[in-house]
C-alpha cells in the first residue's frame, strides 16, 4: 500500500524558508537569522554614514585649502608692496629709527589694549588722582621741612606746634593716597612732626633780634621851638 508523505519543500513556508527541523528548531535558527541580518543593516548604515562624513570632511579640506590660498596670496601681495617701498626709500629717515624699541609696560599683567588706553590718557595730560595727590603731598612735606629749619621766634616748641594744623593735613591726604594708590608698595606713611623737629632742631636758624633804639637826652637839650617850622 502507498504511503503519503508531506513533500519535504513545505518545511521552508515559515520563517522566510529558513532552518529546518522541528517548528521549534526552525523558530530558534530564525531569531539568529534575524540577529545577523540586523548586525549587517547596522553595519552598511555605519559603512554608509562614514562615507558621507568623508566627502564632508573633504568639502571642508577643499574650503580651508581655498582660504589658505587667499591668505597666502595677500601675504605675498603686501610683501611685494613692502619691498617696492624699500627700494623707493619710503621707510628711510623714519621717527625712531635706529632707537631701540619703547619697553613693555612694567605690570606684565596688563593687557596690551589696557596698555595702550593709559598711554593715549598720559599723552592727553590725564593723571590719576593719586598720582596729583602723591605729588601734593612730596611738596608739602619738603614745604614743612624747610619751615622747620626758619623759626619766626625765639620759642621752638611754639614754632613746633604752629605747624600742628598743617601736619594733619598732611596727614590725611597721606590717608586718602594709600587707599587710591593702585599698588601697595607705594603706600607712605604719615609726617612725624616730633621727629622731624628734632632732626631739624640743630641745623634751624636762630629768629631774627630785634633792635631797640636809643635815646640820647643831649637832642633833646638841643631842640628850640624853630625846629617846628623846619
Amino acid at each position: 500500500m502507498w504511503q503519503h508523505t508531506v513533500p519535504q519543500h513545505r518545511q521552508y513556508l515559515t520563517y522566510d524558508g529558513a532552518g529546518y527541523g522541528t517548528p521549534s528548531q526552525r523558530q530558534q535558527q530564525w531569531n539568529k537569522v534575524r540577529a545577523a541580518k540586523a548586525a549587517e543593516n547596522v553595519m552598511d548604515y555605519r559603512t554608509q554614514k562614514l562615507q558621507a562624513g568623508d566627502s564632508s570632511l573633504i568639502v571642508k579640506d577643499a574650503s580651508l585649502a581655498r582660504e589658505y590660498k587667499t591668505a597666502h596670496a595677500i601675504e605675498r601681495l603686501v610683501e611685494d608692496m613692502i619691498q617696492q617701498s624699500m627700494a623707493r626709500g619710503d621707510f628711510d629717515n623714519l621717527p625712531g629709527a635706529g632707537k631701540p624699541l619703547p619697553t613693555s609696560p612694567d605690570n606684565p599683567y596688563i593687557d596690551s589694549t589696557t596698555h595702550k588706553l593709559n598711554q593715549v590718557l598720559i599723552n592727553n595730560g590725564f593723571v590719576p588722582e593719586w598720582a596729583e595727590l602723591g605729588k601734593e603731598i612730596t611738596a608739602e612735606s619738603e614745604s614743612l621741612r624747610r619751615d622747620l629749619l626758619q623759626p619766626a621766634t625765639s620759642d621752638w616748641d611754639s614754632h613746633v606746634q604752629s605747624l600742628t594744623p598743617r601736619v594733619r593735613r598732611l596727614n590725611s591726604l597721606i590717608d586718602k593716597y594709600n587707599v587710591t594708590v593702585p599698588n601697595a608698595r607705594n603706600q607712605k606713611i604719615h609726617f612725624n612732626l616730633k621727629k622731624e623737629a628734632e632732626h631739624a632742631r640743630p641745623k634751624a636758624k636762630k629768629p631774627p633780634s630785634i633792635k631797640k633804639t636809643s635815646h640820647n637826652k643831649s637832642d633833646d637839650n638841643n631842640f628850640s621851638f624853630f625846629d617846628l617850622f623846619k
